[in-house]
């Protein structure tokens, strides 16, 4: 028995000769029509051909959740965690994917674009959407931008140079502070008045949350993730309590302390 897979492009076809039931084929594309014809080879006179279609799958999502339906603008961008690979899609043609990251104490860092399966671009711009830094290197080759950030809010922008794109491999985008940091590791992040501290900012396993003022039986601390989604929830006993969050990935949350007189939030990020 023989079998021919045509390719979808040209009407290239690829042919194997086996004497099993069954056949397995790879390298192909995701989400692509592709024929196959199988002939038997009984005799030099007798010959029997089938054939069909068929379509491959779409390819399993690759791209962490920060590469959602509302970062291909500025006002959309998700906030990314430093010292984090970002995995994300470049497709359909035209795409762009904007994330953005807070300097609080300006220096260093490098903001890096790797993995990539088409001639992609990377744009540096700030808050009023000016361009501060690109690079465009050729081709597949991997890109670089080194520079020194005063304290602000600063946007990565990844795009296809003339359009390239792919819907099944990603890119992995990630900034690398040198001397440049958010808010010091024990210094803690207060709001609302003073009302609520939490520390360290930057936490592997446990925060601490401080509450000034009368804390009742109904407070609730909620763990929100960028996408509004709460991920934990724990019971606010003392004025002083820590939070175990060493299962949740790497990224930026919003700790939520709900008190019968109000709410009361802040950020912190999850190393």
């Amino acid at each position: 028995m023989s079998t021919k897979h045509r390719l979808p492009l040209h009407g290239q076809s690829l042919h194997l000769t086996t004497t099993a039931t069954s056949v397995t084929l790879t390298g192909l594309t995701a989400s692509t029509a592709y024929n196959w014809r199988v002939t038997t080879n009984c005799s030099a006179s007798a010959s029997t051909a089938v054939s069909a279609n068929f379509t491959t799958l779409a390819a399993t999502g690759c791209q962490s959740s920060l590469d959602n339906a509302t970062n291909g603008t500025i006002s959309g961008a998700a906030v990314i965690p430093f010292n984090t690979n970002v995995t994300g899609l470049i497709s359909p043609s035209g795409d762009n994917d904007y994330y953005k990251f807070v300097i609080t104490t300006g220096g260093t860092a490098t903001v890096t674009l790797t993995t990539l399966p088409a001639d992609y671009d990377l744009t540096i711009v700030n808050s009023a959407g000016t361009q501060l830094a690109i690079s465009q290197n050729g081709s597949t080759t991997s890109e670089t931008i080194t520079r020194t950030y005063t304290a602000g809010t600063y946007y990565a922008r990844v795009f296809g140079y003339n359009n390239a794109n792919n819907a099944s491999v990603c890119y992995t985008l990630k900034v690398q502070l040198g001397t440049a940091s958010l808010t010091g590791t024990n210094t803690p992040e207060i709001t609302q008045n003073g009302l609520l501290k939490i520390y360290p900012n930057q936490v592997t396993d446990f925060v601490t949350v401080s509450v000034l003022g009368n804390v009742d039986k109904q407070s609730v601390i909620n763990v929100v993730d960028v996408n509004g989604r709460v991920v934990m929830t724990s019971k606010m006993i003392n004025n002083l309590q820590r939070v175990d969050v060493s299962s949740l990935p790497k990224g930026v949350y919003m700790l939520q302390v709900n008190t019968a007189t109000g709410k009361l939030s802040s950020k912190f990020v999850k190393q």
